[in-house]
C-alpha cells in the first residue's frame, strides 16, 4: 500500500481485493527504488533529468541553468552530439 494513493481503482464490484498501482505510482516507485541504489551502490555518480514531449528539456543535475531544445535542432545529430559533450564537461 506504500504506493497507492489510497483512491479507488476498480474496475468491477468483484476487484475489491486486488490494489491497482497507477503508471505514474509505479514510475514514481521506479526511479526512486533505481536512485536508492545508486546511492548506495555508485554513491559519487550524478542524476540527471531530461524531459520529452514536443521539445527536449535538459535540466541536468540542477548545478546548471535549464535548457530547453526544440524545433530543427531535434533532428540536428550533430548539434545535439556536440551539446551533450559539452554538458557531460560542464560547458555550456
Amino acid at each position: 500500500m506504500s504506493f497507492s494513493d489510497g483512491s479507488d481503482q476498480f474496475f468491477n464490484a468483484s476487484d475489491k481485493n486486488k490494489t491497482y498501482v497507477s503508471r505514474l505510482q509505479c514510475l514514481k516507485a521506479a526511479i526512486h527504488a533505481q536512485i536508492e541504489e545508486m546511492a548506495k551502490a555508485a554513491n559519487k555518480r550524478k542524476v540527471g533529468v531530461v524531459t520529452f514531449n514536443h521539445e527536449v528539456t535538459v535540466i541536468g543535475d540542477g548545478t546548471k541553468p535549464v535548457q530547453v531544445i526544440t524545433g530543427d535542432k531535434l533532428y540536428d545529430f550533430d548539434f545535439l552530439e556536440n551539446n551533450g559533450k559539452a554538458q557531460a564537461a560542464g560547458h555550456m
